[in-house]
């Protein structure tokens, strides 16, 4: 779903006539594309199998920050190492230890959000733009008092396209319940009760 298509989506929720492009002069798609942005941002900061990754984040070499881990870029960053006690601050990366810049490479699972642009909109997958969409057109409506009708059949609608990006959330991450960590220490307990009870 393209986010003109997003805006066109809630504008008919209410009975209007969708909109050639999302720089029209209509009063309310500017209203209509704030909240698509609220949603977006929202959503995203829950972390997706997109907007997250591990990475490998290296002090500065250069400039004013030399020695100082830049995370301006990222929304959360959290160390994969537990006992790192590490956190962002002001833009970079914060031992809590001592209230100082980490100054080496420290390996992150790093989360970021994209902008809600046409063309951000594009970096983003298929299932969440429709999720999106989705929980925009239905705040929307609740807003401007679409008919029950209306408003049961977006419902419909977002619990569908939650379910499909809850699906391919799960399927991209490669979620294995037998290599996670706390199910892996499980099923190794569970081995090492069977084996003394056999001898």
């Amino acid at each position: 779903m393209t986010l003109l298509e997003a805006v066109n989506l809630a504008l008919r929720s209410t009975g209007e006539t969708g909109v050639a492009a999302i720089n029209s002069s209509h009063p309310k798609v500017a209203t209509i594309l704030a909240e698509i942005d609220t949603v977006s941002q929202r959503m995203q900061r829950r972390g997706w199998w997109f907007n997250t990754a591990v990475r490998t984040l290296e002090p500065e070499t250069t400039g004013p920050n030399v020695g100082k881990i830049d995370t301006s870029d990222y929304d959360a960053v959290i160390p994969v190492v537990r006992s790192q006690s590490y956190y962002p601050r002001a833009g970079f990366l914060i031992d809590n230890r001592d209230d100082a810049f980490v100054a080496h490479a420290v390996q992150a699972q790093v989360r970021w959000s994209y902008a809600t642009t046409a063309e951000d909109w594009l970096n983003m997958p298929d299932s969440f733009t429709d999720y999106v969409a989705a929980e925009a057109a239905l705040s929307f409506a609740s807003n401007y008092d679409a008919d029950e009708l209306q408003m049961r059949k977006l419902g419909i609608a977002l619990t569908a396209a939650k379910t499909t990006v809850n699906m391919d959330h799960t399927r991209y991450s490669r979620v294995n319940m037998f290599t996670s960590g706390t199910t892996g220490a499980a099923l190794s307990t569970i081995r090492n009760r069977r084996y003394r009870i056999q001898q």
